[in-house]
C-alpha cells in the first residue's frame, strides 16, 4: 500500500517509528527525506525526482521483512547497515533491469552503507531475490 505522503507535523512522528527512511541531502546539505517504511506502507516525497528508486527501495524493506521484526528469517536481527544495502540493492538491480535512471545513486548510496565492507552472501541472496519478487509481481502466473 503506497500511503500519502505526510504532513510535517506527521512526519516526525511517522520518522519517530519507521523501520526505515531514506535521506538524502540537498545541495545546501540539508536533510530531505525521500521515503519511508512501516509496517507493509509506504510513504515518497512528492518532490522526490528519483520517486521509482525510492519506491523500488522502500518496498524492497517490506519484501525482505525489514518491517517485520517478529518475522525475522535469521536467528539475529540484521544491522540497519545491511537492511538499508540489501534494499538499495534491490533499487539498483530493478532500476538496472528496467533502464531507470538511478543507478549511480544507488552505488554510492549501498557504498555510504557498507562503508568499504561486503554485503554477506545470505544478504545477496535475500537482495537478488527480493528484486525477481517485485519484478514478477503483477504478472499473469505461467501455468
Amino acid at each position: 500500500m503506497i500511503c500519502e505522503w505526510p504532513t510535517q507535523r506527521d512526519l516526525r512522528r511517522e520518522l519517530a517509528y519507521s523501520c526505515s527512511s531514506l535521506l538524502v541531502f540537498d545541495a545546501l546539505g540539508v536533510v530531505v527525506v525521500a521515503g519511508l517504511v512501516q509496517g507493509q506502507s509506504i510513504g515518497l516525497n512528492p518532490m522526490n525526482p528519483l520517486k521509482h528508486k525510492t519506491r523500488f527501495h522502500e518496498m524492497a524493506h517490506v519484501v525482505l521483512g525489514h518491517t517485520a521484526v517478529a518475522d525475522m528469517h535469521d536467528d539475529e536481527a540484521l544491522t540497519r547497515q545491511i537492511e538499508e544495502a540489501e534494499a538499495e540493492g534491490v533499487a539498483y538491480l530493478l532500476c538496472a533491469l528496467l533502464d531507470l535512471p538511478g543507478q549511480a545513486e544507488s552505488r554510492f548510496y549501498i557504498q555510504g552503507w557498507l562503508q568499504g565492507g561486503t554485503l554477506p552472501e545470505k544478504g545477496a541472496k535475500r537482495t537478488f531475490g527480493a528484486a525477481d519478487r517485485i519484478m514478477k509481481a503483477g504478472q499473469p502466473v505461467q501455468h
